[in-house]
């Protein structure tokens, strides 16, 4: 049989599959599913800086007592700042896979001690989930950059842990911010995150919240630009988005990732797929006579081309003419 064994963020995974970050890992419950299913590590659900906020009850001057917070206060958003320290504490007891810890924030005011407990709790590594949303005119891109980067540093210096960051795809130049992260410590990139979909009620004018699942058409974006990024920014890469299948995680394999996540297809279906998509990993490696995923990552990515430019530009032009 193919050997699927690699590693990501210095840990040691019998496959690349890995969790994301949702309700899927916010208990140990479901964290040994997904281990009882093949799931060689889980992203915990993710941690929002609100969260370490309210607790503290010290919201901040220039956010006073909004929607956000009073939510965050009234909801507790599943798991406060400390059941989310015991929550690492017992998935590491229940399981023998990598536990994640997942943060998601856009300031680092509220880490400076929460990060030595997120440490000292046993987590395994750290993936940051930076969402930094351009609202500000009088700000440009290569500010709205810096200010991103500002905010890993602080965070970076913080923690001893290996560190992944999850970025959006919307940035003017992506190869040059992800030789920036990987300069400010970051030992891994997860591409991508998805930002949430605006909408509000007509009536009311209030805010709604949707679940936007990914399907099998999605993972076009997150596939070029491992390709385009693989061994050239320095870190190594973690694919998320519209990964649904065994070949499709093999795409991203061959295009330069470290590992994939899952997520909307264990929600689609049932955390029995993780089941599904390694048996088509490995049948699918057995018929391209591949005799690892080591063998096969970074076969078909843009490292090799003299011209990724004219690559890119002929996809495009098949694209539109219908030439396949």
């Amino acid at each position: 049989m193919p050997d699927l064994h690699t590693s990501y963020l210095g840990l040691k995974l019998k496959n690349p599959l890995i969790a994301s970050s949702s309700s899927l890992t916010d208990s140990v419950q479901g964290i040994q599913r997904l281990a009882d299913a093949g799931i060689a590590a889980v992203v915990l659900k993710s941690l929002f800086e609100e969260q370490i906020e309210a607790e503290t009850n010290e919201i901040s001057d220039e956010f006073p007592h909004t929607e956000a917070y009073d939510y965050v206060r009234q909801s507790g958003m599943s798991l406060g700042p400390k059941a989310y320290l015991d929550l690492i504490r017992d998935a590491k007891k229940a399981v023998d896979i990598p536990v994640i810890a997942s943060l998601n924030c856009v300031n680092a005011r509220w880490w400076q001690e929460y990060a030595i407990q997120l440490r000292d709790s046993g987590a395994d590594a750290l993936e940051i989930n930076l969402s930094l949303m351009p609202q500000r005119f009088d700000q440009d891109a290569r500010a709205l950059e810096d200010e991103l980067i500002s905010t890993f540093e602080r965070i970076r210096d913080l923690i001893q842990l290996p560190v992944a960051v999850k970025i959006g795809p919307y940035f003017s130049s992506l190869p040059e911010l992800s030789v920036r992260l990987r300069r400010a410590g970051a030992d891994a990139l997860v591409l991508f995150n998805r930002f949430y979909q605006y909408d509000f009620d007509l009536a009311t004018g209030a805010s709604k919240g949707r679940l936007n699942l990914t399907n099998e058409r999605d993972y076009g974006m997150a596939l070029r630009w491992i390709s385009i990024l693989f061994d050239r920014c320095g870190t190594q890469l973690s694919a998320s988005t519209g990964i649904h299948s065994g070949e499709t995680a093999l795409k991203m394999i061959a295009a330069g990732a470290d590992s994939v996540q899952l997520c909307s297809v264990l929600y689609r279906s049932n955390i029995d797929m993780v089941k599904t998509i390694l048996a088509d990993m490995e049948r699918l490696l057995s018929a391209m006579n591949v005799s690892s995923v080591e063998d096969l990552r970074g076969r078909y990515s843009q490292k090799g081309s003299k011209n990724p430019e004219s690559m890119e530009r002929l996809q495009y032009i098949k694209a539109l003419t219908g030439v396949s």
